[in-house]
């Protein structure tokens, strides 16, 4: 699961792969609150 939100604004694991792939975490335009649920088969976010 892959979380957003007031209390943990960046998320570590996509900071790492922005890093990888010279993107900058702020040009995603995440929005401020965001849940992502990543399963072998489908993806899932709120």
């Amino acid at each position: 699961c892959i979380r957003v939100n007031k209390f943990q604004r960046v998320d570590p694991d996509v900071l790492k792969a922005c890093e990888n792939s010279c993107i900058l975490y702020s040009d995603l335009g995440l929005p401020k609150e965001l849940t992502l649920w990543v399963d072998p088969c489908e993806v899932c976010c709120r």
